[in-house]
């Protein structure tokens, strides 16, 4: 039976039934387009490893086509912005992150004021910020319920449909990073931000709903776990079918992303809302690093 063990829960970085290589893993397609790897390829950091901290250890990757990962390479970057922006209000490693972004926009965007013509590299964050920043009339930046405040990071349905995409394709790279001879494709992905769901109660049940089969599936010994706190953990499970499990993300201990593979274990899964909400939770919220 695995446990995680009082001390090993206190550790910054540790990893259990992970699979070390990438070899025993079988893989032959790239998880990106879905096509055989033949020819030159590559491994991709399934999440992207400007989330981590510098040097953290054993990032997940797995082998991709040199294509598949450049072009990767762009949504990467919209992804960590937009987590951070996410997490900012509470998550002192997220607020760095996104403060360094906007104060590179904001100088992209005085200089681009005096040089007529300037190359789009050169604007890079600026246009980014553009793109990411972009509340429409019904999304603030806040409000308030019961009285109480909570941040709000409102995305459009375009952005919003992005980070969708974006984590169906984390979740499965994770999920076949770590089981050996699982074939999934991605599934549908439930999001939620814990100080939102906190104050409002809207989509609160996926991280109960996770904590239950994260639980069950550390009491029976059929979890794999990677954490880098206070940046990234996550837990997964498959059944005696490798091709059913479930995968629990969470960034910055402030933004949850609950994924299931399978249709068996897909019809026990609640109907929350589409709307990922907004705002972030404080440093201890309902999620994996809560769990005893």
């Amino acid at each position: 039976m695995c446990r995680v063990t009082q001390s090993a829960a206190l550790l910054p970085h540790f990893d259990i039934r992970h699979p070390k290589g990438v070899a025993e893993l079988g893989i032959v397609d790239c998880y990106l387009c879905g096509k055989p790897l033949d020819g030159k390829s590559e491994p991709d950091h399934i999440i992207p490893k400007t989330v981590f901290e510098k040097h953290s250890p054993n990032r997940p990757t797995l082998p991709t086509h040199w294509r598949c990962n450049r072009d990767k390479s762009r949504e990467d970057e919209w992804f960590r912005f937009v987590i951070a922006l996410m997490c900012s209000a509470s998550s002192e490693a997220a607020n760095s992150t996104f403060t360094q972004f906007m104060d590179r926009a904001i100088e992209q965007a005085r200089e681009s004021a005096y040089v007529i013509g300037a190359p789009r590299e050169s604007l890079r964050e600026y246009l980014l910020a553009r793109t990411i920043l972009n509340p429409g009339p019904n999304s603030p930046l806040s409000f308030t319920q019961g009285g109480r405040p909570v941040p709000l990071i409102g995305l459009d349905d375009e952005n919003r449909q992005r980070l969708d995409n974006y984590m169906r394709r984390m979740c499965q790279g994770l999920y076949l990073r770590n089981v050996p001879g699982a074939t999934v494709t991605p599934g549908e992905v439930y999001a939620v931000q814990y100080a939102h769901a906190q104050v409002t109660g809207q989509n609160s049940e996926i991280p109960t709903t996770a904590m239950e089969f994260v639980r069950e599936s550390l009491r029976v010994g059929s979890a794999f776990v990677q954490t880098w706190r206070p940046r990234v953990t996550y837990v997964g499970s498959p059944t005696e079918d490798p091709d059913v499990g479930f995968i629990y993300v969470e960034l910055y201990a402030a933004a949850g992303f609950l994924a299931f593979f399978g249709p068996e274990i897909n019809n026990s899964v609640p109907s929350p809302r589409a709307d990922t909400g907004g705002g972030c939770p404080p440093s201890t919220g309902p999620g994996l690093q809560s769990v005893p």
